[in-house]
C-alpha cells in the first residue's frame, strides 16, 4: 500500500513517465532476449525519434528519477543496458537529446562492460567517477 500512496502522490505526467519507464524497460527486456543489441537500439532510437522541446517540465533529472525508481519497483532489477536504454528513449520523447554510452574496461583489468546516458558531456545516471574507468564504444 506505501507503493500505491507513493504512485498517487505524483503528478499526472509523472505517473504516465513512471508507466512509460515501466512498459519500456519490459519490452526492452525482452527484445534484448531474441535480439542483438543494435538492432534493438536502432528499433528505439526510430520509434522514439527526437523532437526538441522548449518544455521545460519534466526535467531530465526528474526523468532519471522515475526511470530509476520504475527500475526499482519492477523487480526486473534490469540491468545498466536495459535501464540506460529506457532513460534514454524516454528522454528522447520527452525532447532531451541525450547520448547512449556503452563503455568496457581493459582486458587486463578484468574485462567489464557498462551502460549509462549523458546529456551535453554530464553523466546521468551514474557518476562521473564510476564511468572514468570505462574506454567508451562507438554505437
Amino acid at each position: 500500500m506505501k507503493r500505491v500512496g507513493q504512485f498517487l502522490r505524483l503528478s499526472r505526467l509523472e505517473r504516465r513517465i513512471f508507466l512509460q519507464a515501466l512498459w519500456t524497460l519490459v519490452t526492452i527486456t525482452l527484445k534484448l532476449r531474441r535480439a542483438k543489441f543494435a538492432a534493438v537500439r536502432n528499433e528505439y532510437e526510430q520509434r522514439f525519434s527526437f523532437t526538441p522541446s522548449t518544455v521545460a517540465d519534466p526535467t531530465a533529472e526528474r526523468i532519471v528519477e522515475l526511470v530509476q525508481q520504475a527500475n526499482w519497483h519492477s523487480h526486473l532489477r534490469a540491468s545498466c543496458l536495459r535501464e540506460s536504454l529506457a532513460l534514454w528513449c524516454i528522454l528522447r520523447r520527452y525532447g532531451y537529446e541525450s547520448e547512449l554510452r556503452v563503455g568496457v574496461t581493459a582486458p587486463s583489468a578484468g574485462f567489464a562492460a557498462h551502460a549509462w546516458v549523458e546529456r551535453g558531456g554530464i553523466v546521468l545516471n551514474d557518476t562521473e567517477a564510476n564511468v572514468a574507468s570505462y574506454t567508451v564504444l562507438p554505437l
